[in-house]
């Protein structure tokens, strides 16, 4: 049981820190284009 709440709570993280550089990505997107302009 411990092992499979490890296992959900390292996938959680993975799943989250993807979500979270693909937000930063746009961010950094759209303030990149503000400047170009």
């Amino acid at each position: 049981m411990k092992f499979l709440v490890v296992w959900w709570y390292n996938y959680n993280k993975k799943y989250h820190m993807v979500l979270v550089i693909r937000f930063l990505d746009k961010v950094i997107l759209k303030k990149s284009a503000k400047y170009e302009k």
